[in-house]
């Protein structure tokens, strides 16, 4: 049985995606804001952030990588949402056209504000956001220059909620060797604000005990823990979240309740994953975590070997 937090929150969530998916259909005519203080006249989702490629120019060897940054600029007193929402809303979704030899990967996303409300919780950010994008060239890819387009859309809230969408290119310019230059600035820029997916240096562990997911490691000196769940899939958490993190002396302890819906395959491959994050800035450490579940169901522990790290990837 899923809980019934659980079913609150999809309930919640469907609420508010029948009006936001019959505005998209619509188009933003019927998508403005509605007359609230600071929005500006004629306001749309459309119009209340600024999609953007950045760099818009790109050079790489043949056979390397290069990284770009889908910069979402947004309105004050507006917010857009991170991959889980939490309560409601919807998370931006990026749709990319490519030519052949030429792989985007999918977005690295920084770390999220978590904002409280009396009846909800949601993860999210205010202000810009930039989700940092790896692009891989093949060995063989013959075109010296490219263009890649990016179609975005997003949800973007503030007492009310709005659909937006917007598209961008990047010229990709492809060398024929040498090393791999710098990442441009604005990709250093957000690279810090991701998560670590480090190796062991940092001594988190985690761990499937019966129904609960278990995380424990350092505090690395900061007073708060928390933990922010991935919408995996197949698996129900029991709340919303954050979780924090009980701590004693210098180390913490989350756990995190979650089900399996009954009608899932069996033998279906699960994961609940999620971020660890110390402290409240959106500069301190992160550190994204998670377990394989068990296909047996059984109550017994399972549990990783350290995980994690610090700074960027």
């Amino acid at each position: 049985m899923i809980p019934s937090r659980s079913v609150h929150r999809v309930l919640r969530r469907l609420a508010w995606l029948v009006p936001w998916s019959t505005a998209i259909l619509a188009g933003d005519a019927l998508a403005q804001a509605p007359n609230l203080p600071g929005s500006p006249a004629g306001a749309t989702g459309s119009n209340l952030v600024k999609f953007t490629i950045e760099p818009g120019d790109l050079v790489a060897p043949r056979g390397s990588h290069a990284t770009a940054v889908a910069l979402l600029r947004i309105s004050p007193g507006w917010h857009v949402y991170w991959r889980n929402p939490g309560d409601s809303g919807v998370a931006p979704a990026l749709r990319w056209t490519a030519p052949h030899g030429v792989t985007v990967g999918a977005p690295m996303w920084p770390r999220p504000q978590v904002f409280a409300g009396e009846h909800e919780t949601t993860f999210g950010y205010e202000g810009e956001v930039g989700l940092v994008v790896p692009i891989q060239i093949a060995p063989d890819h013959a075109a010296e220059e490219v263009v890649l387009t990016c179609e975005a859309s997003w949800m973007v809230c503030k007492e009310a909620c709005l659909m937006g969408k917007g598209s961008a290119t990047v010229r990709l310019r492809v060398s024929d060797g040498g090393n791999v230059s710098l990442p441009p600035e604005v990709v250093r820029h957000w690279l810090p604000r991701l998560p670590d997916v480090g190796t062991s240096s940092q001594g988190v562990r985690t761990r499937i005990v019966g129904s609960m997911l278990e995380i424990s490691g350092p505090t690395r000196g900061f007073d708060a823990v928390t933990f922010l769940p991935h919408s995996d899939p197949g698996v129900e958490i029991g709340e919303t979240g954050p979780f924090l993190g009980a701590i004693e002396s210098d180390h913490f302890r989350i756990e995190v309740p979650f089900s399996l819906p009954p009608n899932a395959a069996a033998g279906e491959a699960r994961r609940i994953s999620g971020l660890v994050l110390w402290g409240d800035s959106l500069l301190d450490p992160s550190l994204e975590v998670g377990e394989k579940i068990p296909s047996s169901g059984s109550s017994s522990a399972s549990a990783s070997p350290p995980v994690g790290g610090s700074g960027s990837p």
